[in-house]
């Protein structure tokens, strides 16, 4: 049930898999506490299997929208989703927060490329996944019954998998053919009729906020109350709770009962997101440490996307303490850390033979390189990740990738040609209705233009005697996103006067200011 309460949150898409959670949202809809405009027909119900007819204005192909959502009529129909758009134009309509559920650790991702190629996509993995009758008559399959898959649990958890399950699952995967299973796994982080959900919203030009479900599931495998808007999925458990210390408590509740339920990358994933609020608690050895240990639980339970996060959260760390003082030497210690941690995340992604973590590590690298001052192998990195992204049609993440190599061009000089990934980065932002790429191609933009001004400024200088407050060429550091741009640019000596350009300013006494120039000279 839609709320009709202004501003009111509003559940648009939900992952059918977490079942007990969805009865609990579906009971606080009845009970007006949750607004909600899912839409689910089961089997016996009045609607059930029908089909209706698709709009003329909405120049579709397909005789019922069966064929855009699946590809083909199924036998459930689609009047389900006549209904969810009903709900959809109503939620809007009274200017409400749309929120889609991702799989819990999953967030922003299995989205596919458009409303359009989702029946095809659809139709796909329909295909990729109908081996798998073959894949249970292989020898791997035998093997693995033989070593003992059949003593695994088959008691589903609250996503509805068991042990048994998942194992049978990444053997599958290992069994496919690369492209096949490079698809699959790109596909996971929303459900089948959610990628259309997702979709429509996207072509509707409707924003919406990604929650990970993980907000809606309780230690117990209750759900919480209504989940409030995040960015990344750490913000969700601070902004609802609205209180990090109350969300520190909670996040260590539901690790220490999940740590009682023996699933190691469960475990892990919630030890990163208690990291992620300590760093928000800028209670940065304990966010460390926890990235340390949830990296061995993947370890432990052979899970290439456990170890890369929590490595990539480590690297994270150590590029922020290079931060504080980018051109400090006692900061080099703590760079080589970093460009060692992300190198480990690329060889964890290497093995796993998954070219989609390939390129988000990638893309972190070439951020730290930056860091290091190694900008060309930071722009080697963004460049392949680019790649992989455009031929996996993963647009959101390609954008990033423009504006990290324009990012990485206007530092190394080359102006044109960053100002035209930067051009493209904008493109898709607008494209693909990226509000938040939009906007960070906008801070970009806005930081290079006030570079501009300030280097006019520079040009107007005028000499500063001794014993004064000067800004000291020291090599300044200039941050735009992640990224830092390094360059030192050089002072001009007049009799014994400094002529400098704008940078970082420092009260220098005489014998400083003498010390200066003579090592500048």
């Amino acid at each position: 049930m839609v709320c009709r309460e202004p501003g009111r949150e509003c559940v648009a898409s939900w992952p059918g898999k977490y079942e007990s959670a969805w009865d609990s949202l579906v009971a606080g809809a009845r009970q007006g506490e949750v607004s909600a405009a899912v839409v689910f027909l089961p089997d016996g119900t009045e609607h059930f299997g029908c089909h209706d007819e698709i709009p003329p204005e909405e120049r579709l192909e397909g005789k019922c929208w069966c064929v855009p959502l699946y590809g083909e009529q199924k036998k459930w129909g689609c009047r389900w989703w006549s209904h969810w758009i009903a709900n959809i134009e109503t939620a809007v309509k009274h200017d409400a927060e749309l929120q889609v559920f991702f799989f819990e650790g999953l967030t922003g991702q299995g989205k596919v490329s458009s409303f359009d190629t989702a029946g095809a996509e659809h139709l796909r993995r329909e295909e990729v996944n109908s081996r798998r009758k073959g894949f249970m008559k292989s020898q791997q399959f035998k093997d693995a019954v033989e070593a003992g898959l059949n003593e695994l649990s088959n008691e589903p958890r609250w996503d509805s998998s068991s042990p048994r399950s998942r194992e049978v699952d990444r053997l599958f995967l290992t069994w496919l053919p690369a492209k096949d299973r490079e698809f699959l796994q790109a596909s996971e982080g929303l459900g089948n009729s959610q990628k259309a959900e997702v979709a429509w919203l996207e072509r509707k030009g409707y924003s919406y906020t990604e929650v990970d479900v993980s907000t809606w599931l309780h230690v117990d495998d209750v759900s919480v109350p209504v989940a409030r808007s995040l960015e990344p999925t750490p913000k969700a458990i601070g902004s609802q709770m609205g209180d990090l210390d109350a969300a520190l408590e909670c996040a260590e509740e539901r690790l220490a009962v999940l740590r009682s339920l023996h699933d190691l990358s469960m475990e892990a994933n919630a030890m990163m997101q208690l990291a992620n609020l300590h760093i928000k608690d800028d209670n940065f050895e304990e966010a460390e440490r926890l990235a340390k240990e949830s990296h061995d639980l993947g370890k432990k339970d052979r899970n290439p996307r456990v170890q890369i996060d929590a490595l990539l959260l480590q690297a994270q760390l150590l590029n922020t303490k290079v931060l504080e003082k980018p051109e400090d030497k006692a900061m080099k210690p703590f760079t080589d850390r970093a460009v060692r941690t992300v190198n480990e995340a690329l060889q964890v992604a290497g093995k796993a033979e998954n070219r989609g973590l390939r390129a988000l590590v990638l893309f972190k690298r070439a951020e730290t390189m930056v860091l290091a001052g190694r900008h060309q192998t930071g722009l080697r990195d963004v460049k392949e990740a680019t790649g992989i992204f455009e031929e996996m049609d993963h647009y959101q993440a390609l954008g990033r990738c423009l504006l990290l190599s324009g990012n990485i061009k206007h530092a190394l000089g080359q102006e044109e040609a960053g100002a035209a990934d930067v051009d493209r980065a904008d493109f898709i932002a607008k494209e693909i209705g990226d509000q938040q790429l939009a906007d960070e191609v906008q801070s970009f933009r806005k930081a290079l233009e006030e570079k501009r001004l300030e280097k006019e400024r520079a040009a107007q200088v005028q000499p500063l005697g001794r014993d004064s407050r000067v800004p000291f060429i020291l090599g300044s550091a200039e941050v735009v996103m992640v990224l830092t741009e390094l360059h030192t640019e050089s002072a001009q000596f007049e009799d014994n006067e400094v002529i400098v350009g704008p940078a970082l300013c420092v009260q220098l006494d005489s014998e400083e200011y003498e010390n200066q120039c003579v090592s500048r000279n």
